[in-house]
């Protein structure tokens, strides 16, 4: 064996170990995929998710069980919203036209008052009577009726103070004289009674 058959034949072996040494550049791209798939996995996340936000991500498409049962809650919902807005526009409604009677009803009882004590034909002052009555059922049939004040705690939520007085009629902090009816329809105040609180 020449020298230059020898010097190649060592080189061979040389290169031949080193390859072995370092291995097969295939199985450890190969090795290094199985443990980054691993490591993504453990992380919650696919190979191809590499720089990807939650955002980013497609969204798995929902059964039609699970997308029937959503859009009948949304349905539902829209329904009771509206069901509720339409139930406030209803007593706003009622509450301007109650608004407007009340100033009638009042001047109904005014009139009453001073006719009985100027001595007025009584059968006329009856007869007002009667239709002061018949507006007053027309309210109650709506829903729409009087606060009751006067012996009552004084509550600023349905009661207006414009003053107190002495009296020994009524405990202090009870409505002690009622200057104006009130009037609500259900939980709602239309007019507070315009009232004085005993001191």
């Amino acid at each position: 064996m020449t020298d230059k058959e020898k010097q190649k034949s060592a080189e061979e072996e040389i290169l031949k170990g080193a390859e072995e040494a370092a291995g097969d550049p295939a199985e450890e791209s190969e090795g290094q995929r199985v443990e980054e798939t691993g490591a993504a996995q453990e992380d919650g996340r696919t190979p191809g998710d590499e720089g990807m936000t939650e955002t980013d991500r497609p969204v798995p498409e929902e059964s039609p069980d699970l997308r029937y049962t959503r859009l009948y809650a949304e349905f539902q919902n829209y329904r009771k919203r509206t069901r509720a807005e339409g139930y406030e526009k209803y007593i706003e409604g009622k509450k301007d036209l109650a608004a407007g009677l009340l100033d009638v009803l009042d001047n109904f009882e005014r009139a009453i008052l001073s006719d009985a004590s100027a001595g007025v034909d009584p059968g006329f002052v009856e007869g007002m009577d009667m239709i002061r009555k018949q507006m007053i059922d027309v309210l109650a049939k709506n829903d729409i009726e009087e606060i009751e004040a006067l012996g009552a705690d004084f509550d600023p939520k349905l009661h207006q103070g414009v003053g107190t007085e002495k009296t020994d009629e009524y405990e202090s902090g009870k409505v002690s004289l009622v200057l104006q009816k009130g009037y609500a329809i259900r939980d709602k105040v239309i007019r507070p009674s315009m009232v004085k609180v005993a001191e």
